[in-house]
């Protein structure tokens, strides 16, 4: 069963970095925005590590069953956190959907950072997103903490 499990993400991979590699783009209408809050509609590219970071979707005459995937990856360059969202869409012009990463458990956990934690968390972040297993784009956007 697990065995499966990695040979299903394996391929969803090696077709990721093939579609990546090959420029290649699917031809979808939409847009996606980067906030701090679901409820205001200010853009953000700056964000803090207390922050949620959303990816606020908005798709235009998309119809059927989909997958939306984002990796996050940290000023490192490695993908520190992967998001997925299924969703499905009928008989609607404009539909929203979003993704977030949570950098920490926050204040409101009662935890405490230490220095190491929030230097692997500044810098310059990336975020790539597929919907369906194909590439749709590349965000940057910068953490201070």
């Amino acid at each position: 069963m697990v065995t499966n499990k990695i040979i299903i993400l394996l391929l969803f991979f090696i077709f990721a970095l093939h579609s990546i590699a090959f420029g290649e783009k699917k031809n979808v209408n939409y847009s996606v925005v980067m906030k701090s809050n679901l409820e205001s509609g200010i853009q953000k590219e700056n964000f803090s590590c207390e922050d949620k970071i959303f990816l606020y979707f908005t798709w235009f005459d998309l119809q059927g069953s989909h997958s939306l995937n984002s990796f996050w990856y940290n000023p490192r360059g490695r993908v520190q956190e992967t998001t997925e969202y299924n969703f499905s869409v009928k008989n609607e012009r404009e539909f929203n959907t979003w993704q977030w990463l949570k950098l920490s458990k926050g204040k409101e956990k009662g935890f405490v950072f230490a220095d190491r934690v929030s230097l692997d968390f500044t810098g310059e972040w990336l975020v790539e997103i597929f919907l369906d297993g194909d590439f749709l784009e590349r965000k940057n956007f910068t953490v201070i903490c």
